[in-house]
């Protein structure tokens, strides 16, 4: 149409109301017409001539990921080295293994696309290539997310489950998973969680009498809380072999009774209530905290008793000290899963626009929320 029409179309115009030509066009100046709209917007765009006018069906599209539409050009252009995580455009954009890119919705409605480091196990790659070291991109914006997010996953940073599915508890992948045993949530949670935790409280507290109160044992209890918090493979990075994530859970099971996670096992893990979210499954981590504090606080109130306190103590053989040891260890247990848990709760990520420019913050497990703001 620009060279048939050569210094013949004077003006423009657009018959879908969602779409505009740009203010500064409108008198068409050097064959260049601007529309304004949104991703997927259909129009037909009327260019007049002094005696004809030609309609054209146009559809607004973004340029591919890691390219922009330049003004001076006119065309999209590769900025991929502008983002963290992106390698080079020959014309295909390629993204690094354990990285997740998508779009950021700004305060004025707008979208800019962002890149960030993916939480471990929140991204896949399942269409890419998931054993590669990168992947190249969709041409498609809109497939980002399920072409990056991982199993049941969706939405911005991966941070939600997919419709119908729900966060399971005690899942250290903190994987999405189907309801239909959802209804049992409370069941599996008494028997998972509290059941063994008060078994463990009498052992502690009654048979083996563990003090926490030094400073060495107090390291171990902080090793145990890291060590289980560790991504192993790098944001999936890094591929181990079956035997080898069988190796780590092994090594890592013992240190779970010190995080009062007893079952946290990704085949036991279960859904706590339909449509849980990360944040409410986090938050039952305070519910078992508590609990273990109510049974502390009852053995005190039982043990008031001289005579239930001298019957407990004639068959352990035990003096009064080693009971105020055992309840401290239980505190001190309770109390490291409480800033273990907040720490994870509270533990934020950027997502970074071009130039590493921070644009938005959100909650590193949750990215769907902003930092501070709504849920969280």
């Amino acid at each position: 149409a620009q060279n048939s029409l050569h210094n013949l179309v004077y003006a423009a115009s657009v018959t879908n109301p969602s779409v505009s030509i740009d203010s500064a066009f409108r008198q068409v100046s050097n064959n260049t017409v601007k529309v304004n709209g949104r991703e997927g917007d259909t129009s037909k765009l009327k260019l007049f001539t002094a005696d004809v006018f030609l309609s054209i069906d146009v559809t607004l599209t973004r340029c591919q990921p890691g390219y922009h539409y330049s003004n001076s050009s006119r065309k999209c252009e590769c900025v991929s080295s502008e983002y963290l995580g992106l390698e080079g455009c020959d014309p295909n954009v390629y993204l690094r293994q354990g990285y997740w890119m998508g779009y950021c919705l700004l305060g004025n409605g707008s979208r800019e696309l962002c890149t960030a480091l993916c939480p471990y196990g929140y991204c896949s790659y399942t269409k890419m290539n998931p054993g590669a070291e990168l992947h190249v991109l969709p041409n498609d914006s809109n497939s980002l997310n399920s072409d990056i997010c991982g199993p049941n996953r969706a939405n911005r940073f991966c941070g939600e489950c997919s419709p119908g599915y729900s966060r399971y508890h005690n899942s250290w992948k903190r994987k999405c998973g189907p309801e239909r045993l959802c209804h049992l949530g409370w069941l599996f949670y008494i028997l998972s969680n509290l059941l063994p935790l008060t078994i463990f409280f009498i052992i502690v507290v009654f048979v083996l009498i563990i003090s926490f109160t030094t400073g060495n044992a107090n390291c171990f209890v902080l090793y145990g809380q890291l060590l289980s918090s560790l991504a192993f493979s790098g944001n999936d990075s890094i591929q181990f072999s079956p035997v080898a994530n069988l190796i780590q859970g092994i090594v890592t099971f013992p240190y779970n009774s010190l995080n009062m996670n007893f079952f946290a096992l990704e085949s036991l893990s279960f859904c706590l209530w339909k449509g849980a979210s990360l944040l409410e499954s986090m938050m039952m981590n305070y519910v078992t905290v508590g609990f273990a504090l109510a049974l502390v606080f009852l053995t005190i109130i039982v043990t008031k008793n001289r005579y239930v306190r001298a019957k407990i103590f004639f068959r352990l053989q035990h003096r009064k000290s080693v009971l105020i040891h055992g309840l401290s260890a239980v505190f001190i247990l309770g109390y490291s899963q409480a800033v273990r848990t907040s720490f994870h709760i509270l533990n934020l990520s950027c997502l970074y626009s071009t130039n590493f420019n921070c644009r938005v913050r959100v909650v590193h497990l949750a990215g769907h929320l902003t930092y501070f703001e709504g849920e969280h």
